[in-house]
């Protein structure tokens, strides 16, 4: 395209000595319509100067109940393939004006609430509290592009008797389902409210403020455009000002992300439009160089994330079952209350029974010193444990007059079971190996010698 000195490159040029404009969807946004039943996302705007023709290029002002404009003929062809395939089809239509998403199908739309964006940890860009509305047929689709559209913000200038005072964008998301995978594709047709001059308006009063707002988020627009577009500015990693504008974050998917979009720039034949004309065609060849990395937006058919929870522990649970394992007793688990009535004998009972072991330190030592052991002969072998005296008498007590021991050997004798002929110590305990020894090899009579037997 030539403009006086100037030159720009493009895909397609249409109207005037180009091809006509009823070959823009055929050209332009067939293909992508096309790559949305593949899994990709898409996106087609239109850029230009007020009064340029851009909603009417579309197909969301007067026209979208006819065949004329994009949307149509997307909408047409949408229904046509979804016959073939098992999907689900959802619309919803936004606005931004004054730097405000609105619902443009709410159902109350004077006390509509503005939209927030979110992003996820992936990256990907939210509304949440957009409506989102499913749609069976063409017919049904078109009814909420009209609701939306006559809901719009539009005023009149000296520039256009209908002219928008806000950016449009109509969605429509498509779901289909394999046996292998889930494909869920978005489709944006963004309408752009066009850039203009107050002198040139005659804008005061509410329609100047509503110009300042468009022409601040198209500046944001351009900038980004212009730096996504400068191969040397992007391969240094230059930072993209996104969030500078809540247009340039609604549509961060659409330039440098992954989405498949199409510009469509319209300008204005007129001489006193060239300055504008020229802007947009700079900007338009300039987001010829911006390149986008599609991908297919699909999930395999898995059982429901919820199932997967139930059946396999989080990596948290999983280590703290691991703690309380690695920290548990050796020993099961009963009724203490009832072991400690077990380990205090009655007079009758010949033995006293510690069979089981016991965690309370001070009442089974007590236990424990006060049992009369009848002496072996091999006393001498014990000198660290008992004793040495020359009565038989005062061997059958043991001296625990000073209770001094740690917990290894503490271990040790409540880990004492007892045997008809010995009491035998647990191999893995450690502790003392003396002491040790010398509990271990108590040679104790056995129950049919009452008299001899030790008693509590």
């Amino acid at each position: 395209v030539h403009v006086g000195s100037h030159t720009f490159m493009y895909d397609f040029v249409f109207g005037n000595a180009g091809l006509p404009s009823s070959q823009i969807y055929h050209r332009c946004v067939a293909p992508l319509v096309e790559d949305l039943f593949k899994g990709y996302n898409a996106t087609v705007l239109a850029y230009g100067q007020t009064a340029s023709g851009k909603t009417y290029t579309m197909g969301m002002g007067t026209n979208c109940g006819t065949s004329d404009g994009i949307i149509p003929k997307v909408m047409e062809y949408v229904f046509t393939r979804v016959e073939a395939v098992k999907s689900q089809i959802r619309v919803s239509f936004l606005e931004i004006y004054n730097e405000e998403i609105y619902d443009l199908l709410a159902s109350n739309p004077p006390s509509r609430a503005p939209i927030i964006i979110r992003e996820t940890a992936s990256g990907e860009i939210t509304l949440q509290g957009v409506t989102e509305v499913d749609v069976k047929t063409k017919e049904e689709m078109s009814s909420y592009l009209a609701r939306g559209s006559f809901a719009r913000a539009s005023g009149s200038t000296n520039m256009n008797i209908q002219s928008s005072r806000s950016h449009a964008v109509f969605t429509i998301s498509l779901q289909i389902t394999t046996a292998e995978e889930i494909l869920c594709a978005k489709l944006r047709l963004v309408d752009l409210a066009g850039s203009e001059r107050a002198n040139r308006t005659g804008a005061d009063g509410m329609r100047l403020k509503e110009g300042r707002h468009i022409n601040s988020s198209l500046l944001a627009l351009r900038n980004v455009i212009s730096l996504l577009g400068d191969v040397r500015k992007r391969k240094k990693g230059a930072h993209v000002p996104y969030r500078v504008s809540k247009l340039t974050r609604l549509l961060q998917d659409s330039l440098g992300g992954k989405s498949k979009t199409v510009m469509i720039a319209c300008v204005s034949p007129a001489i006193s439009d060239v300055e504008e004309t020229l802007n947009t065609l700079r900007y338009a060849n300039c987001a010829r160089n911006i390149k986008n990395q599609a991908v297919v937006q699909k999930q395999k058919t898995y059982a429901p994330s919820f199932m997967f929870k139930e059946l396999t522990p989080s990596k948290s649970e999983a280590k703290n079952k691991a703690v309380v394992q690695k920290h548990k007793p050796s020993v099961p688990s009963f009724d203490y209350d009832a072991m400690f009535k077990e380990l205090t004998p009655s007079k009758s009972e010949s033995l006293p029974v510690y069979d089981k072991p016991v965690y309370d330190k001070e009442d089974v030592f007590q236990d424990f010193s006060e049992l009369k052991i009848p002496w072996p002969s091999q006393a001498a072998r014990f000198d660290d444990l008992f004793a040495s005296t020359s009565s038989r008498s005062e061997l059958r007590k043991p001296v625990y007059d000073k209770p001094v021991y740690d917990e290894d050997v503490f271990e040790a004798i409540t880990e004492l079971q007892y045997n008809e002929d010995v009491f035998e110590a647990i191999p893995e305990l450690q502790c003392d190996e003396d002491v040790f020894e010398a509990i271990s090899e108590l040679q104790i009579p056995s129950t049919s010698q009452p008299d001899d037997v030790f008693r509590v």
